[in-house]
């Protein structure tokens, strides 16, 4: 039978639990409050649409621009890879 060393430690472990549930609150009321107040800011909700849109183009549009690079330009693989590779650095 396991024993994790009484009622003593039992009821320290809960208390330990308490306040790490206490902090993890405290951040996430925090991260919130940051959060409303970036929102609230003249036009960051529209920079914020702006870039997720574009962040999403850009996800659907690069594969087929490395594509296009290897069939229709002929680019060696390693060349392609390096430019891959400096794609996602720079991004």
């Amino acid at each position: 039978m396991l024993r994790i060393g009484g009622p003593r430690r039992l009821i320290a472990l809960a208390s330990e639990r308490r306040l790490a549930d206490i902090r993890l609150t405290l951040r996430l009321r925090r991260v919130f409050e940051i959060s409303s107040s970036l929102l609230r800011r003249t036009g960051f909700a529209g920079l914020l649409a702006a870039n997720f849109t574009l962040g999403l183009a850009y996800a659907f549009v690069l594969p087929y621009i490395s594509m296009w690079g290897t069939l229709e330009v002929g680019m060696p693989s390693r060349v392609v890879g390096s430019w891959c590779d400096l794609r996602s650095a720079v991004a």
